[in-house]
């Protein structure tokens, strides 16, 4: 009893706490008392009414020391959307390729999720340390979650790729250009075959051959 004492989280009401210690302390003297030859199921039955008010004022301590960060990430979720709506406003061409639907979802959701946002401040400020908790963290996360599911989809889609206009084809090229470009036949193939007479002129003209 005396760690708890020293260490407790949040205090429930001075008269709560100090019910609470008694129970202790007395638990603590009966088992080196009466409770040091007990079955177990009596530890185990003891332990379940102490864990009754131990549970609540632990989970009063967790809610409490993580419900502010909590809060800071949904409200950062908040800023990012109404930056980026304010650069959607201003015409950005970031955000250019988002249509009107699109836009109208961001605006709703942000107004939405604003009042939530709101809403869990004034309970989170209004919350009494030795209440039970009215919002949870684990609320808080899931509206979180909620809102980037809605709005984070919008905000990162990707504008569309624009393709390449089309290369045009060359056109084929017509008269005098043409022909500079058509490659010169070979010497070879332009050539006339030879003529065998202006070779051999005897083979030309038969007269010329001798008598026997």
């Amino acid at each position: 009893s005396s760690g708890i004492n020293a260490e407790w989280p949040l205090r429930p009401g001075e008269s709560a706490k100090e019910v609470y210690l008694s129970e202790l302390s007395k638990t603590e003297n009966w088992l080196y008392d009466e409770g040091e030859n007990c079955q177990k199921q009596v530890y185990i039955d003891k332990l379940a009414e102490l864990k009754k008010v131990g549970d609540r004022i632990m989970t009063r301590y967790n809610e409490s020391e993580g419900r502010q960060g909590a809060l800071n990430n949904l409200g950062s979720c908040l800023v990012h959307v109404r930056k980026v709506l304010d650069l959607i406003a201003n015409k950005d061409e970031k955000y250019d390729h988002l249509s009107e639907e699109d836009v109208k979802t961001l605006i709703e959701k942000d107004a939405e999720f604003q009042q939530v946002f709101n809403d869990f401040c004034n309970k989170a400020a209004s919350q009494k340390l030795h209440e039970d908790v009215q919002i949870t963290v684990a609320g808080i996360n899931q509206k979180r979650k909620e809102f980037e599911d809605k709005c984070y989809p919008i905000v990162n889609k990707s504008k569309p790729k624009v393709e390449p206009p089309p290369v045009p084809a060359e056109e084929p090229k017509e008269g005098k250009e043409a022909e500079k470009e058509t490659p010169m036949e070979s010497a070879e193939s332009t050539q006339a075959p030879a003529d065998p007479a202006a070779a051999d002129p005897a083979a030309a003209d038969p007269t010329s051959m001798e008598l026997d």
